[in-house]
């Protein structure tokens, strides 16, 4: 499975508590919206869903 732009970031850190670091890293907060209502720009949700994959081990990102 991979994470994709549909999901929040407050479910993808209770699924993959890997992932709260990503977020920390770009200063994501916590919340139920999707990642794509939280991060407007297109090139840096595509970043940030690359990085998040990265670190649960699935290399193919989806969005």
């Amino acid at each position: 499975m991979v994470i994709q732009a549909n999901m929040s970031p407050a479910t993808i850190v209770s699924v993959w508590p890997e992932t709260k670091k990503v977020f920390a890293e770009f200063e994501i907060r916590m919340t139920d919206r999707t990642l794509d209502k939280v991060i407007a720009n297109p090139e840096r949700l595509t970043s940030i869903l690359e990085h998040l994959n990265v670190a649960i081990g699935s290399y193919k990102a989806s969005n």
